[in-house]
């Protein structure tokens, strides 16, 4: 049998190089086969919006591997590529809603700092999911829950398709803003009281910046203060042990002289008397000593997540978004803003008109999260002004529009912004919810525009989306498809 194996291993010898080859085809074999897997889509001569809302008449795009990889005219398509008509339709970057409650599982209190509300976010509410893909919402800021004070992490959400369940949803950013309520629905009473118990608590969170700086300074300089008492020691026994090795090799050395002795004997002085023990050993003084020289370690100063998350929206790295709508909690947000130079941005701000150059003066951007789209408001309501996001953007503020959940109203994100369009709020109502919110996101560079190298978060319309007529014909959110209308959502 060995033989046979023998004679067959020779008859099938191969080449050193074309072992190598054969190797690396093996190696590269599961890379290749999920390149040509990924097969591209391209969308043909179709009205192509692109960053800021420019247009490119009978443009083509291309989506390859969860990424735009080309746009432009008469694009070269990739082998093997699926081709979509787009005659007659338009390509828009998939819209994005900066204040919005699709998928969270609970408005209930988080009240931690440290908390995100990515942590609640529900990848199995498909109905809420996919109607807002049928609106062609692609992207969506979540706040964390309601709750006075500061209370958690707000995070953006991708509405990407699961490949292998029906979820939806990844993560895009955890910590997007850190969320933070004034007391937008309690008593004056209540909300003074809630502007002096953030104020303690962000006073205390410096400080506890300052103590644990201060102990971690002390930390390093004790480490290097016992390295230096070690290697002292060190020295110090090196020669006590030099010092006894010497005696050893001379006998007289270290040894008193001493006198002929008397043959007679003598009695012990001082020795144990019959049946006592030994005299107990008392503590070296030396030992002693060393004792007290030793360096001492500080105490410790323990880290605080939540604070530690604080100091993040402190140090400017985050911004600070507040619910806030009455003056009141306005003028509070402001203090807050200057006392201690955090980034805010006014959610809500139903008076924000009344304090229009306040506002714009401190450069603070504004979420209008509740705009009357039908007229039906009563009491607390109404003293909203029409104008308000008018007034706010003449006096040079900001202004960005959210859905705040709960809207039944179709496609209504965008139609949110094309009422504060048609009301002077905002510019462009479809740049508002694609480029402008991104980069309110701070995600301007992978998301909101259709431009190389972007995420392919694409809407295909049946027309201009800025026509009430038109309606969503396919959305893609990173490369797949999360929705057609043929087919409903995926």
């Amino acid at each position: 049998m060995q033989r046979i194996l023998r004679r067959a291993r020779c008859c099938v010898s191969v080449p050193a190089p074309a072992i190598i080859a054969l190797a690396i085809i093996v190696c590269l074999t599961s890379t290749a086969r999920g390149q040509i897997l990924q097969r591209a889509i391209v969308i043909r001569d179709a009205t192509v919006v692109t960053a800021r809302g420019f247009v490119i008449e009978n443009g083509d795009v291309v989506i390859k591997g969860g990424e735009i990889t080309d746009v432009g005219r008469d694009v070269t398509a990739p082998l093997l590529s699926r081709e979509i008509d787009g005659r007659g339709k338009t390509v828009t970057a998939g819209l994005i809603d900066v204040h919005g409650e699709l998928g969270l599982t609970t408005t209930a209190v988080i009240a931690r700092a440290n908390v995100s509300s990515a942590d609640a976010f529900n990848r199995y509410a498909v109905d809420e999911l996919r109607s807002a893909l049928a609106q062609g919402v692609t992207a969506l800021y979540l706040p964390a829950g309601r709750a006075q004070g500061i209370h958690g992490l707000g995070s953006v959400i991708r509405l990407i398709p699961d490949k292998t369940s029906d979820a939806i949803g990844e993560v895009e950013t955890r910590e997007s803003a850190l969320c933070l309520d004034l007391g937008s629905n309690a008593t004056p009473v209540a909300r003074s009281r809630m502007f002096v118990g953030v104020r303690n608590q962000l006073r205390a969170v410096l400080d506890y910046r300052d103590s644990r700086d201060e102990y971690l300074v002390a930390l390093e300089e004790y480490q290097e203060a016992l390295e230096e008492y070690a290697e002292k020691t060190d020295s110090g026994d090196d020669s006590k042990k030099k010092s006894d090795a010497e005696s050893k090799k001379d006998p007289k050395a270290g040894k008193r002289k001493m006198a002929p002795q008397d043959p007679r004997p003598r009695r012990r002085r001082g020795g144990p008397r019959p049946g006592s023990g030994p005299s107990p050993a008392k503590p070296a003084k030396d030992d002693k000593k060393a004792e007290d020289d030793a360096p001492k370690k500080p105490g410790e100063v323990a880290m605080r997540e939540d604070f530690e998350v604080i100091l993040r929206a402190l140090d400017r790295e985050i911004p600070v978004r507040v619910e806030a709508h009455g003056t009141s909690e306005i003028l509070n947000a402001l203090a807050l803003a200057e006392e201690f130079r955090i980034r805010v941005i006014l959610e809500g701000a139903t008076e924000g008109h009344l304090l229009a150059k306040r506002i714009a003066d401190a450069k603070i951007a504004v979420v209008l999260t509740d705009i009357d789209t039908d007229g039906s408001r009563t009491g607390r309501d109404l003293r909203e002004s029409a104008d308000n996001g008018r007034l706010l953007r003449d006096a040079g503020v900001a202004v960005h529009v959210g859905s705040a959940g709960g809207r039944d109203a179709a496609r209504f994100p965008l139609f949110a912004a094309q009422l504060a369009a048609a009301r002077g709020a905002v510019g462009d109502p479809l740049r508002t919810v694609t480029s402008d919110a991104a980069k309110f996101l701070g995600l301007q560079d992978k998301i909101g525009s259709i431009r190389k190298g972007n995420a392919a978060d694409v809407v295909l319309w049946s027309g201009d989306p800025r026509d009430p007529m038109s309606t969503v014909d396919t959305v893609f959110v990173g490369g797949r498809v999360a929705y057609e209308a043929k087919k409903g959502a995926q």
